[in-house]
């Protein structure tokens, strides 16, 4: 975005810094809405503190959701396991004692 915006200044075409962050913001997906709202709420931030803000919340947005894949896989992986032992354990019942078997 600010490639653009520069290559739009060497043309008499300028872009506030504001409408640059502003665009920039709008493009972002509901994960960024937080950091959104607090730079949305500071008066005047230059392109640089932006560009800090924006990176040190992806990293740790990237750092949360590395730790929730690795919590998920966790549950994921134990109810695999309790499937796989209901399978196991036959057609007349399952684990939890229910009868999956049909009868005539």
């Amino acid at each position: 975005m600010k490639g653009i915006s520069d290559s739009l200044a060497i043309v008499g075409a300028l872009v506030s810094t504001d409408d640059l962050i502003s665009s920039v913001l709008i493009g972002l997906d509901r994960n960024y809405l937080a950091i959104a709202s607090v730079i949305q709420g500071k008066n005047e931030i230059e392109w640089e503190k932006f560009q800090a803000l924006l990176l040190r919340f992806e990293t740790t947005l990237e750092q949360y959701n590395i730790a929730l894949g690795i919590n998920s896989l966790v549950v994921y992986d134990s109810h695999s396991v309790n499937a796989a032992e209901v399978k196991s354990s036959g057609s007349k019942s399952s684990t939890s004692g229910t009868n999956t078997s049909q009868q005539s």
